[in-house]
């Protein structure tokens, strides 16, 4: 990065932000330009054309400072995103929440352990609703609401594989709320906790119900494919940006007062 922006190491205030090329270039690509599954990927960035989307990315314009602290802002919301994306991936510390819920029964061996697990991981996300939360906290609640909350969980599974789709999201309701200046002259654009607190907690549940959510449950409706798919095919991306147009309507809110930022 210090040699994008044309300066020493030393001269560089970010240097600790040591970050692998390729996961720069694809959160970069989804944050910038292009969020679908098939752009956002190493291989279309750095092998076709003589490389010419990485040289969109980094070459054909000299980065500035702000930039680069865009970049930080990028990496930290990205981060968070994988984060709860997590939550329905394959490791069991995070993930598999619908098989566990499935599978537990009340008495069963380790199903104390499995409940302590499957509380923690919905508590920890930034978008079940506040009734899921309370009716896990409680273990008898739990198992006498297990099927309503597992119906529940069920309705985000297709974040699993959004990552690069909410990034592009979040890129474009600050570019429209006009808050990376305020962000910068604040000095938050590397405050995970900041991000996170007032960036992605607030903004994410309406993002995921009033956009992707309901752009998803119309692909299948026309196509009944796989979220990856939805994921991959470029009219989401379109689709999601006109909605977002349309939502200021729907909730008769300018988008800066649906997705206000509160330092």
């Amino acid at each position: 990065m210090h040699n994008l922006l044309k300066i020493s190491k030393k001269e560089f205030e970010f240097w600790d932000y040591k970050i692998d090329i390729e996961k720069l270039a694809s959160f970069w690509m989804a944050y910038k330009i292009d969020p679908s599954l098939k752009s956002a990927t190493k291989s279309h960035i750095f092998g076709y054309a003589n490389d010419k989307y990485y040289n969109k990315l980094f070459k054909d314009k000299e980065l500035t400072e702000n930039d680069a602290k865009e970049m930080i802002l990028a990496f930290h919301l990205f981060e968070i995103i994988i984060e709860q994306t997590g939550i329905y991936g394959n490791t069991i510390k995070k993930g598999q929440i619908i098989s566990k819920i499935s599978q537990i029964k009340e008495g069963e061996n380790k199903s104390d352990d499995v409940y302590k697990n499957i509380k923690g991981i919905i508590n920890n996300s930034l978008f079940f609703s506040q009734v899921v939360k309370k009716e896990t906290n409680d273990k008898q609640t739990f198992f006498k609401e297990k099927e309503n909350i597992l119906t529940e969980v069920k309705k985000y599974h297709f974040f699993a594989s959004g990552k690069y789709l909410t990034l592009a999201i979040f890129s474009l309701i600050i570019k429209k709320c006009d808050y990376l200046k305020s962000i910068i002259e604040a000095g938050v654009f590397d405050k995970e906790d900041f991000i996170k607190e007032k960036i992605v907690s607030p903004w994410l549940k309406i993002i995921l119900d009033d956009l992707i959510g309901k752009e998803f449950e119309n692909f299948k409706k026309e196509d009944g494919l796989s979220a990856r798919t939805f994921y991959a095919r470029a009219s989401t991306w379109e689709n999601i940006k006109k909605e977002l147009e349309q939502l200021k309507y729907a909730k008769d809110k300018e988008i800066k007062e649906i997705f206000e930022l509160k330092f």
